[in-house]
C-alpha cells in the first residue's frame, strides 16, 4: 500500500508542479480555437481574474462537450459596478496554477495552453497510469487517447503523460472531490480599477459498514477550498490584472475502523496579466503574463515514514497585441519557465530523494481573431514548447541521473457567430478540416466544442 501510494503522490505533486495544461481539459470553445493564447481577452478570464466579472454582468454562458455530462455554465448577475454568479462544472478550482482557465471538458485533448507548457521532467516508466478526479468529480485518466473524438493527438497521446495530465486529485486518496460551491464577487470603479473574489469548496467521500460482526468500517474521504483574490487597474497607460489562490487539501484513508493514512496539500499560486503602449505604434501593445507557484503535497501512512513531494514554478511571457480597426486582434508571445520538484517516497528511508527540473525554453503561441462580417469570426491559433528536462534520483549506487529534451506543438481553429444579444462560438475538429465531412469520404465531427453566451 505505501509503495502504491509513493507513485500517487508523486504523480499528483509533478503534475501541479511542471504542467501548465499541455494536454489537459479544453476550454470554452473560442479560447480553444485560439489556442489557449491568454493575450487576448475572454469571458472565460474571470476564473483566474474574478474582478473582471463586472465586465461580463448580466450574461449566461454554457460549454457543451461531446456528451451530455461534459461541458460548464455560468451565471453573472449585477452591472458594471458590482457583480456576482455562479458557476457549475467548472474543473479548474484543484489546478489554480494552469494560465489559461479550463472548464471540465476534458475529452478534448490537443489544445493549446495558452500560457508556457512545462512538460513533465524525465518520467519514470515504472509509474502506472493513474487516472485522476477532477473538480467535476469524473474520472479523467487512462485513455490514451484522453477521449478524443478526433482521435487524440500525437503529442499527447502516451497514457502516462495522459495520466500525469488530468491527475487532479489533491491528496492522492480513493476519494476524488466533487465541486460543492463555487461562487464569485466582484467590485469595480468602470474603467478605472476593481477587485473580486472567487471562492470554490469541494468534497467527496466513500464509506463502508459491513454490518458484519467484528467487521468496521472504510472509508476514503477528501474535502478542499480554494480562495482566489483579484485586482486589476486600467487607469493608466500601463494596465494589469493579477490575482492570488490559495488552495487547502485535506484526505484521509479509513480501514477496519482506523486512519491508516491522512494527507494534506497547499498550494499557492500568483498570475498576473497586463499591457503598455508601444512608442510609435497606435494600434499595437506590449502584452505581458507572470506566474509563480509553490505547492506542497504530504501522505502520512500510519506506522510508516511521511511520502512527501513540494515544486517552485516561474513562468513569464511578453509579445505583441495588435487591433486593427476592431476587425482583426492578433496576439503572440514568447515564454520562459522553470519549474523545480522536490520528492521524498520515505523520510525514514534514507537516500532516496528524487529532484526533477525542467526549463521551457523556449515557447511560442500565435493566434488571431478576424471579423468577417457583423455577424461572423474566424479563429485560429498555434503553439510550440520546447522544454529541458532532468531527473536525479537517489544516491548511488542505485541512484541515478537522466535528462532529455522535449517539444510539442498544437494548433486550432474556430468560428463564431452573433445573432443579437447571443453568441455561439465553435472550436472546429482537427480531423474535420484536414479531411472533410462524411460526403467527401471523411469521417469527424464538425465541431470539438459548442458554447453559447447571452446578454441580458
Amino acid at each position: 500500500m505505501p509503495h502504491i501510494r509513493n507513485r500517487v503522490v508523486f504523480r499528483i505533486s509533478l503534475a501541479g508542479a511542471v504542467l501548465m495544461s499541455v494536454a489537459p481539459a479544453a476550454e470554452a470553445a473560442r479560447r480553444y480555437g485560439l489556442a489557449g493564447n491568454v493575450l487576448i481577452e475572454d469571458a472565460d478570464d474571470v476564473f483566474m481574474y474574478p474582478q473582471l466579472a463586472t465586465k461580463y454582468a448580466r450574461s449566461v454562458g454554457f460549454d457543451y462537450g461531446v456528451g451530455k455530462s461534459s461541458g460548464s455554465a455560468t451565471l453573472l448577475m449585477g452591472d458594471a459596478y458590482r457583480a456576482w454568479g455562479v458557476a457549475l462544472h467548472r474543473g479548474d478550482a484543484m489546478t489554480p496554477w494552469k494560465g489559461s482557465p479550463d472548464g471540465d471538458l476534458h475529452l478534448m485533448d490537443g489544445y493549446g495552453s495558452g500560457f508556457g507548457a512545462v512538460s513533465p521532467a524525465v518520467q519514470d516508466p515504472a509509474i502506472p497510469a493513474v487516472g485522476g478526479g477532477g473538480g467535476g468529480g469524473e474520472n479523467l485518466g487512462g485513455d490514451p487517447t484522453g477521449g478524443d473524438p478526433t482521435g487524440g493527438d500525437p503529442a499527447v497521446t502516451d497514457p502516462t503523460l495522459d495520466a500525469a495530465n488530468q491527475g487532479q486529485t489533491a491528496a492522492g486518496l480513493g476519494a476524488t472531490p466533487k465541486t460543492l460551491i463555487d461562487l464569485f464577487y466582484a467590485s469595480a470603479d468602470p474603467g478605472k480599477s476593481g477587485w473580486g473574489l472567487r471562492v470554490t469548496l469541494g468534497t467527496d467521500k466513500t464509506f463502508n459498514d459491513p454490518k458484519a460482526s467484528g467487521a468496521k468500517e472504510n472509508a476514503d474521504a477528501e474535502h478542499f477550498a480554494a480562495v482566489t483574490f483579484g485586482y486589476g487597474d486600467h487607469e493608466n497607460e500601463f494596465e494589469y490584472d493579477g490575482a492570488a489562490t490559495l488552495l487547502v487539501d485535506m484526505g484521509s484513508s479509513t480501514t477496519n475502523g482506523k486512519e491508516t493514512m491522512s494527507s494534506t496539500r497547499f498550494d499557492l499560486t500568483v498570475n498576473a496579466r497586463g499591457s503598455m503602449p508601444l512608442a510609435g505604434e497606435k494600434d499595437t501593445r506590449l502584452g505581458l503574463l507572470a506566474q509563480a507557484r509553490y505547492g506542497t503535497t504530504t501522505i502520512e501512512p500510519k506506522g510508516a515514514g511521511k511520502n512527501a513531494a513540494d515544486d517552485v514554478r516561474l513562468l513569464a511571457g511578453a509579445g505583441p497585441v495588435v487591433k486593427v480597426a476592431e476587425r482583426v486582434t492578433v496576439a503572440g508571445y514568447a515564454t520562459l519557465g522553470v519549474t523545480r520538484q522536490t520528492h521524498d517516497p520515505d523520510s525514514k528511508a534514507p537516500g532516496d530523494l528524487d529532484g526533477r527540473l525542467a526549463f521551457l525554453f523556449p515557447g511560442f503561441n500565435i493566434a488571431t481573431e478576424i471579423k468577417l462580417t457583423e455577424w461572423m469570426m474566424f479563429r485560429s491559433g498555434a503553439e510550440y514548447t520546447y522544454t529541458w528536462q532532468t531527473q536525479d534520483v537517489g544516491k548511488a549506487p542505485g541512484g541515478s541521473v537522466d535528462s532529455n529534451r522535449a517539444d510539442s506543438f498544437v494548433w486550432n481553429t474556430g468560428v463564431g457567430f452573433k445573432f443579437g444579444d447571443l453568441v455561439l462560438d465553435g472550436a472546429l475538429s482537427h480531423q474535420f478540416l484536414t479531411e472533410g465531412p462524411d460526403f467527401i469520404g471523411g469521417d469527424s465531427p464538425l465541431f470539438a466544442m459548442v458554447s453559447a453566451n447571452a446578454k441580458f
